[in-house]
Order: C-alpha cells, then sequence, then structure tokens
C-alpha cells in the first residue's frame, strides 16, 4: 500500500479490526521528516494515524521523508527535454511550469531548512529554481526499492 497523503484511513481500518494486516505485505507512507523539526504536512496533518502505522501495526513499513523526496527537483530545462509521448502528459505541461515557478518561492525554502548541506541529507542543488515531484518519489521508493536503502 502506498499513501501519498494523511495515512487516516488505513490506520482507521486497522483500529478497527476490520483490516486483516496479514493481507498487507508492507505499507509505503510518504512524509516524516529526518531532523526533528516540525512535521510534514501528511504525518502533521495526522499524528496520530501515523503512528499507528509505524508504531502498532505489525505491518512492514517504509516511510519516505521530505529529505529523500528533496534530492529530486523538476526544473524548467527538464520539462523543455521532455518528450511529450501522450495528450495527458502535455496536458499537466502547463500545471508543472506552474509548479517550476511557485514552489522554489512558497515550499522549497521550508524544505530547505530541514536538509543538511554536509550530511546525509543533502538537496537537490536546483532546490531554487523548480519542483519536488513527491508522488514520483514515493512510487520510485516501492519500483526501485534498492536505490533507497541508506
Amino acid at each position: 500500500i502506498l499513501m501519498l497523503g494523511p495515512p487516516t484511513n488505513l490506520a482507521r481500518a486497522i483500529d478497527s479490526d476490520l483490516l486483516d494486516q496479514s493481507g498487507i505485505s508492507h505499507v509505503y507512507l510518504m512524509g516524516g521528516e529526518l531532523t526533528h523539526q516540525q512535521l510534514d504536512l501528511n504525518f502533521r496533518t495526522d499524528r496520530a494515524s501515523a503512528r499507528t502505522i509505524i508504531e502498532e501495526s505489525n505491518i512492514p513499513t517504509t516511510v519516505i521523508p521530505i529529505q529523500t523526496c528533496a534530492q529530486t527537483i523538476v526544473t524548467e530545462s527538464y520539462l523543455e527535454r521532455l518528450d511529450c509521448p501522450s495528450v495527458a502528459a502535455c496536458a499537466l505541461l502547463p500545471k508543472m511550469k506552474q509548479q517550476i515557478k511557485l514552489m522554489p518561492r512558497f515550499v522549497n525554502q521550508a524544505v530547505k531548512k530541514r536538509c543538511t548541506i554536509d550530511g546525509p541529507w543533502r538537496p537537490s542543488p536546483n532546490l531554487d529554481s523548480g519542483f519536488i515531484p513527491w508522488d514520483l518519489v514515493a512510487l520510485l521508493a516501492i519500483t526501485h526499492e534498492e536505490e533507497f536503502i541508506e
């Protein structure tokens, strides 16, 4: 199971005993942060649910924190090289271009404060000129798990 937002529904199912946990091989939570500063939006929105899944369930869980996601940035130059393989991908280009303009000013500055320049969680050098593809990084953590081992 991949949780891209607050893990409320999964935690409720676990708490209700209606969910057979043995049928779930792994849970991936996009959320958390490694510097013990303020939690990210997903965990801050529902701390109790994140705690239920991580600490109280018997399900193997991988947390994909802010610092992991901040290592990948989509920039304008990347979009210029993007060959639209489908109408759907081309339809997303205006929204992605908007994200490139807005996110460095509104989100990435807060993310940068949670990353260490000299430590293990270095952000992308392009953090000031693009957006973090949060969901894509989480998906890659599942499909290419070997790339995300400390």
